[in-house]
């Protein structure tokens, strides 16, 4: 019964915000001259592939050069700004918290790719421990339980900070290795890296997966 109330007081909750949220998006001039959002700039460009012209006005911004990171930030500050002007939301993220501040979250890395896969007795899955941004690889089993088999603090560490990311990974058959394909910087490409089931990389095979290409993992 405790649960079935917290979800109705959810629902309301949320409904409230939308509403907020609408109202301080109509309000939002009172933040100043640069208060709303602006697109992005266009820089015409354009290219020829198998005989057809392809625009591609916003293709400058793959290289993050100080024009694209300059506007990503004042859509951030912009998108701050009017959460920040939503009332009840500081006193609803406090209350959240109480529900799931100590909870980890199992979740798939990308669109179309499961959360977990089960082989050999094992189960390998993508999880946000309490408090963390990054989604790191986990295999559990019932002799010795869960175990990080990819820490991506570490990797991004190992590669000079740079901002890598989980996008997918594959279990074998008897559950004793998994290649993960990871990615830099939003690319769409992805390096792979096989690893056994304690997490030692056994090889970075340049060998393809589900017919794609990957490189090696930096």
């Amino acid at each position: 019964m405790k649960a079935a109330a917290f979800f109705r007081a959810l629902i309301i909750w949320l409904a409230c915000l939308l509403e907020l949220t609408a109202a301080s998006a109509e309000k939002s001039s009172s933040f100043g001259p640069d208060a709303r959002s602006t697109p992005a700039p266009i820089h015409p460009f354009s290219e020829t592939l198998y005989g057809e012209v392809i625009a591609d006005p916003y293709r400058y911004m793959e290289t993050l050069d100080a024009e694209t990171i300059d506007w990503m930030r004042a859509q951030a500050a912009y998108t701050r700004r009017i959460f920040d002007a939503i009332g009840p939301r500081v006193a609803f993220k406090r209350r959240m918290a109480d529900f799931g501040g100590d909870f980890s979250s199992v979740q798939a890395p990308s669109l179309g790719v499961q959360p977990y896969q089960v082989y050999g007795g094992r189960i390998f899955y993508t999880e946000y421990e309490p408090g963390s941004e990054n989604l790191d690889l986990f295999v559990k089993d019932r002799k010795n339980g869960a175990h990080k088999l990819l820490d991506m603090a570490k990797f991004r560490a190992k590669n000079r900070g740079r901002p890598y990311a989980i996008n997918y990974f594959e279990a074998s058959p008897d559950g004793t290795k998994v290649a993960v394909g990871i990615s830099a910087l939003g690319a769409q490409g992805s390096c792979r890296s096989d690893r056994g089931k304690r997490g030692e990389i056994r090889s970075n095979a340049n060998r393809p997966a589900q017919h794609r290409h990957h490189p090696r993992c930096g």
